[in-house]
């Protein structure tokens, strides 16, 4: 509740309070800082949750995730694509959006491309942001051919995944 008003002393004097925070205390610790531009201190949260052997969840990652592409520190990126994968989180379809998110907004479509290949069953939620993807880097064409392929492999589209497509095609002049 402090966190989300901006009081984050007063929380991290709360939280210190706490003999044992569980996973939930963590989090809550990591994200508050992480929404309220704290972003150096919600990761040093998370390094200090790690030392005291409370790992990380879908939840965790995600928020560090978002963390990173708002502060652009791309090699802290790969370190947590690396441990996604080593910790099976890679089988979470929203971490690995969140994944796809922070390569997106890196510009590294390369990656972007292998992850998104990677996923078992992209939901719709990832297929959409694929096309935010190819939108924000004006690849029209490369838009166009995934939004074909996500139809025959049965996704519906909604006015999201209009609007990505017509963005898409809008920034590489197609339109």
């Amino acid at each position: 509740m402090y966190g989300k008003h901006g009081c984050l002393n007063t929380a991290s004097t709360l939280f210190r309070t706490i003999k044992l925070p569980n996973l939930v205390s963590w989090n809550s610790m990591i994200k508050i800082h992480v929404q309220n531009g704290v972003f150096e201190k919600g990761v040093l949260y998370f390094n200090m949750m790690r030392r005291v052997e409370v790992y990380p969840d879908q939840a965790t990652i995600v928020t560090i995730l978002q963390c990173c592409a708002d502060i652009g520190v791309w090699k802290v990126v790969d370190a947590f694509h690396g441990y996604i994968l080593c910790s099976g989180l890679d089988k979470s379809i929203r971490t690995m959006t969140a994944l796809l998110n922070v390569y997106a907004k890196s510009g590294r479509l390369t990656a972007l491309c292998e992850i998104f290949k990677e996923m078992k069953e992209p939901d719709m939620i990832a297929w959409t942001a694929m096309l935010a993807a190819y939108a924000m880097h004006g690849y029209g064409r490369h838009a166009i051919d995934h939004f074909d392929f996500m139809v025959k492999k049965g996704f519906e589209p909604d006015h999201v995944t209009f609007n990505h497509l017509l963005s898409a095609c809008s920034h590489s002049g197609l339109v």
